[in-house]
C-alpha cells in the first residue's frame, strides 16, 4: 500500500494530478489479478526487459553469453567524465570533486577518464560550464588511444556529432587543424555548442561520408576518425530507459 501511495503522489509531484485515476486503476486491476500476470510475465520474454526481437538476435549471436549480456544492460550504468588536459590535471580536478563534497575515480587505462562515486546533474560539477570536465563514457574515450592525435595534423571526425570525440582530439593535441562532419544539420548544432563551452575551434561542415568529394575536395588529411552509424545497442544500458 506504501508503494500504491508514492505511485500516486509522484503523479502529483511531476504536475500531472490528472494520472492519478489512471494510476489507482491500473494498480487496482494489477491488485486483483496479480498472479495470472506475474506468471504470465515470467513465462514471457518480457522478464528480460528486451524486445523480443533483440533476444533472438544475441541467443542466436552469443548462445553461452546472451543472458550475462542482458543481465548487463539492465544494470544502470557508470557515469564516466573526461577531464579537459589543457585547463586541470586529472588529480587536481579530482580534488576540486572532493572539496565539492563527491568523489571520483580514476579509469585504470585511460587518462583522462574519471567514473563518479553516484551520478550527478552536469551543473554540480566543478566548472563543466567553464570546459573542464565534459560526460563522456569510457569507452568512447578509449579510441583517443588508438588515433593517437599529435599537434599540427589535418584530422578528420566523420560523424561527429555531438562533438564528444571532435572536442576530445583538441584536448589531447590542441594545435591540430580538425575538421568535422556530420549528415545531420540538427545534431551539428550540438558540435558547435560543445566547442563554444570548451573553448576550442574547429572546422564544422554537413556532409554525407559516402561522398567526401562534396564537401571536403581534394583535401588529405593525416588521421581520420570514423564513429559511424549503428545498431544502437550501446544506448541499451542509458539512463533513458529508466
Amino acid at each position: 500500500m506504501l508503494r500504491w501511495l508514492k505511485t500516486v503522489e509522484g503523479a502529483i509531484a511531476i504536475k500531472r494530478p490528472q494520472l492519478k485515476g489512471l494510476i489507482n486503476g491500473v494498480l487496482r486491476q494489477f491488485q486483483r489479478q496479480q498472479e495470472e500476470l506475474l506468471a504470465e510475465f515470467n513465462a514471457s520474454d518480457a522478464r528480460y526487459l528486451h524486445p523480443s526481437w533483440l533476444l533472438k538476435r544475441l541467443q542466436k549471436a552469443y548462445p553461452e553469453q546472451w543472458q550475462s549480456i542482458v543481465e548487463a544492460n539492465n544494470q544502470r550504468p557508470p557515469m564516466w567524465l573526461r577531464i579537459n588536459r589543457t585547463h586541470h590535471s586529472r588529480d587536481s580536478w579530482l580534488a576540486l570533486l572532493d572539496e565539492a563534497g563527491m568523489k571520483g575515480f580514476p579509469h585504470a587505462d585511460y587518462p583522462d577518464a574519471v567514473r563518479l562515486e553516484t551520478p550527478a546533474p552536469v551543473h554540480a560539477l566543478p566548472s563543466f560550464e567553464d570546459g573542464w570536465v565534459t560526460v563522456q563514457d569510457a569507452s568512447a574515450q578509449g579510441c583517443m588511444t588508438w588515433l593517437a592525435p599529435q599537434n599540427g595534423e589535418h584530422i578528420l571526425d566523420l560523424c561527429a556529432a555531438p562533438g564528444g570525440k571532435t572536442t576530445h582530439i583538441l584536448e589531447v593535441a590542441p594545435e591540430a587543424q580538425v575538421v568535422a562532419v556530420d549528415i545531420d544539420e540538427q545534431r551539428l548544432s550540438r558540435v558547435y555548442d560543445n566547442l563554444k563551452r570548451l573553448g576550442m575551434k574547429a572546422t564544422v561542415k554537413q556532409g554525407d561520408g559516402r561522398y567526401p568529394s562534396q564537401w571536403c575536395g581534394e583535401q588529405q588529411f593525416d588521421r581520420i576518425l570514423l564513429d559511424a552509424p549503428c545498431s544502437a545497442t550501446g544506448c541499451d544500458s542509458s539512463p533513458s530507459r529508466y
